[in-house]
């Protein structure tokens, strides 16, 4: 495990990264398309990506900046009741590709 120091500073690193690699994307524009957006840079969130997918997720997860803006952080939210012992499960599909049925996404 990291001491907090460098904890902090790997998260600093990281989202130094991940802004920048946003604002070559974004260029001039204001409002991106998020729909059509490439994945870029990284982030630290541990747990959050061992999630597994479902078209029928119990979890909806979000980017969170940490208090003072210093860095991103992942928060994941259950979206219905969850049974002890049931798998947590988040969708990796965009909401545009959720509100297709399944035989239109294929």
């Amino acid at each position: 495990p990291l001491c907090e120091e460098d904890e902090n500073a790997a998260i600093e690193a990281a989202t130094d990264e991940v802004l920048e690699d946003f604002q070559l994307l974004a260029g001039e524009s204001e409002v991106m398309d998020w729909l059509f957006c490439p994945v870029v840079g990284s982030a630290m969130a541990r747990a959050a990506w061992c999630i597994n997918h479902s078209c029928d997720s119990n979890c909806h997860w979000d980017f969170k900046w940490r208090d003072g803006g210093r860095g991103l952080y992942v928060e994941v939210t259950a979206t219905r009741p969850i049974a002890a012992g049931e798998e947590l499960t988040i969708s990796y599909l965009g909401t545009m590709d959720l509100a297709r049925t399944a035989p239109e996404r294929q």
